[in-house]
C-alpha cells in the first residue's frame, strides 16, 4: 500500500472514528444497546449547522402541537 492510499485512508477513517468513539464513552451508563449506539455515532448530528437549525424550527415544531388557545410560557420568536 502506497503511502498516499495509507494517508486517505487513515483521512476518511479518522472523522468517523472521532464521533463513534464520544458516543460510546458518553452512553457507558445507559441501556442503550451496542447497535443504537452505533447508529448514533455515524448518521447522528455531525455539526453545529444542525444545533443551529434545530433551534430554529424548534419554536414553529412546538407550536404546532399545542392545544389551540394556549400560549407558550416564553416568546420563542427570533424575528
Amino acid at each position: 500500500m502506497s503511502t498516499i492510499a495509507a494517508n486517505g485512508f487513515v483521512a476518511a477513517l479518522a472523522p468517523t472514528l472521532f464521533r463513534v468513539v464520544p458516543v460510546y464513552v458518553a452512553m457507558l451508563g445507559s441501556s442503550v444497546s451496542w447497535r443504537d449506539r452505533t447508529a448514533l455515532g455515524f448518521i447522528g448530528p455531525r455539526d453545529t449547522a444542525t444545533i443551529v437549525f434545530g433551534l430554529l424550527v424548534a419554536p414553529q415544531v412546538v407550536r404546532r402541537w399545542m392545544p389551540r388557545g394556549t400560549q407558550p410560557a416564553a416568546s420563542t420568536d427570533l424575528a
